[in-house]
């Protein structure tokens, strides 16, 4: 039997800032450290606030450590949320000056109030480009082509990636390209009086909301 699904929603790119560097605490299901980080949103954005989960593990911070050596999964989320080759991860795309992020990090001593301190000083109030996306929460129902569970739509929204702003505003240019594309695509998908919703919108243009409406 097939799961409800919630009403389809399309993807934004949003423009935000850094709020507030919540406590670091051991996560529930896992052995990673899980620190809140509350980000507040501009223009149109179908949230005025989110969160996001930062998760490492304090090993990781320690000078010289190499994350080749992690398992798979665990490599994912070091790449996700401290660096990566691409230059994405949450770290890298928010920290003005990641280099000097990273060294103040770095202990062999980790402390949550330390750490909670120095991300704060380095983060908080800094400007953030971000994806947000429809959430796909796991069901029970399996796919029987591929054998794995199927994920449904749910109503809530969840960060998908964060973007560095670079000083030439090239980023938010793609995203603006992008939107505008997609809304050409909605209009000529768009018949009998019946308005499609562009795939991907940006959130920093008052009408847009009135768009994804």
């Amino acid at each position: 039997m097939q799961e409800l699904q919630a009403e389809y929603k399309p993807t934004y790119g949003v423009l935000g800032s850094i709020k507030a560097i919540g406590k670091p605490r051991l996560s529930e299901n896992s052995d990673l450290t899980v620190v809140p980080v509350d980000i507040s949103t501009e223009g149109a954005s179908p949230r005025k606030k989110v969160t996001y989960y930062f998760c490492f593990k304090p090993e990781w911070l320690v000078p010289g450590f190499n994350p080749n050596e992690l398992a798979k999964n665990r490599r994912f989320v070091y790449s996700k949320n401290l660096a990566n080759t691409s230059k994405n991860s949450f770290l890298q795309a928010i920290s003005p000056d990641f280099n000097a992020l990273a060294d103040d990090v770095a202990t062999e001593d980790y402390d949550d109030a330390e750490f909670q301190s120095t991300l704060a000083g380095h983060l908080e109030g800094e400007e953030v480009l971000f994806i947000l996306e429809q959430e796909r929460q796991k069901t029970d129902e399996i796919n029987e082509e591929t054998g794995k569970n199927v994920y449904a739509r749910t109503d809530n929204y969840q960060i998908k990636d964060f973007v560095r702003i670079d000083p030439k505003g090239k980023a938010i240019k793609q995203m603006e390209d992008r939107a505008t594309k997609a809304a050409a695509k909605a209009d000529a998908a768009s018949s009998d009086g019946k308005s499609i919703r562009p795939s991907f919108m940006v959130a920093w243009e008052e009408e847009d909301m009135a768009r994804a409406a």
